[in-house]
């Protein structure tokens, strides 16, 4: 099947129209591209439970709190 040659000229329109756009935003990813983020966990004493602190443990990567007790010696 041989194509019209208006629908190869629109064809190759819209990939190099494609490019233009494109190519830039690509580059300028790589030349500012985000430090990564430090992960900071969090611990904070909720409570007091039989002279033990009840320590919430937060991991900003995980949406989810871990509880522990810590008691002294």
């Amino acid at each position: 099947m041989k194509f019209p040659n208006y629908a190869l000229g629109l064809f190759t329109g819209f990939c190099l129209a494609g490019l233009y756009f494109i190519i830039p935003g690509i580059i300028e990813s790589f030349q500012h591209s985000p430090e990564p983020q430090k992960m900071q966990s969090t611990f904070q004493v909720v409570d007091n439970y039989e002279g033990c602190d009840v320590v919430r443990w937060n991991n900003p990567m995980l949406a989810e709190y871990k509880y522990f007790v810590k008691c002294p010696k």
